[in-house]
């Protein structure tokens, strides 16, 4: 098959497909690492609850959490225009620090919704 339309079409395409990769088989995983690290004198229980509000906030409209999806798209975006190869666990651990750092607010107002529905 020939790729028919432009250059940056293509590598939008691209992007928006490795940004989905990336949410099915990375973005969870993070959370659940920022929880377990940050929120540790949190039992399991707790840890799971908060989860599930991350997840809840994960699924709103990018323009309530911070503009995640455009953010992670362009990032991809930018990477695969300089360079013809990604090793996905490489990229992620060394090219993904701004939506880390997105995703460790998103847990952080979690926990503040958590702690908050747990003080009544």
């Amino acid at each position: 098959m020939i790729w028919n339309g432009s250059e940056n079409e293509f590598y939008e395409v691209a992007a928006i497909v490795l940004k989905s990769a990336i949410e099915r088989f990375y973005e969870k995983e993070i959370i659940r690492k920022c929880v377990k690290q940050n929120y540790f004198y949190l039992d399991e229980m707790e840890q799971e609850y908060v989860l599930k509000i991350s997840n809840q906030i994960m699924n709103l409209p990018d323009n309530k959490i911070g503009y995640k999806n455009k953010l992670l798209k362009n990032l991809v975006k930018k990477y695969i225009m300089e360079n013809k190869a990604i090793v996905m666990d490489g990229f992620m651990n060394f090219r993904t620090k701004e939506y880390k750092d997105l995703l460790d607010n998103i847990v952080e107002v979690s926990v503040v919704s958590f702690l908050e529905l747990t003080s009544f």
